[in-house]
């Protein structure tokens, strides 16, 4: 199997892994390399007894901006995110953003040097 990690996480060659434990975005990348027969296992949340399978993100405002209320908003702020291989701490908001006519951005994401 095509395990897309990065160079300080490979310990196996391809072929050699029988199992991942992984998150939804690292899933759908392997599912795209390797004949995949799906998830095993996943994992869905209850809220109020009922069961979540929908995925989602946030998007948090400074405080001392009480001016961005809307995704209109948003056209010239600096985003930060966790990562951009990420789908509820990056890719559920871009694609929102991007549905609301904003689909440029430079993203900062911690963990970049500078």
């Amino acid at each position: 199997m095509r395990c897309p990690l990065p160079p300080k996480h490979r310990r196996h060659p391809p072929n050699e892994l029988d199992l991942i434990f992984t998150n939804p975005s690292h899933f759908i990348e392997l599912r795209t390399l390797n004949q995949l027969s799906g998830a095993l296992a996943t994992l869905t949340r209850l809220e109020n007894n009922q069961p979540v399978s929908e995925l989602g993100g946030v998007i948090i405002r400074r405080a001392d901006r009480p001016e961005l209320q809307t995704l209109h908003d948003l056209q010239t702020v600096r985003i930060a995110a966790v990562g951009t291989q990420f789908l509820g701490g990056y890719a559920t908001q871009m694609i929102e953003l991007k549905k609301a006519g904003r689909d440029r951005y430079a993203v900062y994401q911690p963990d970049q040097p500078g």
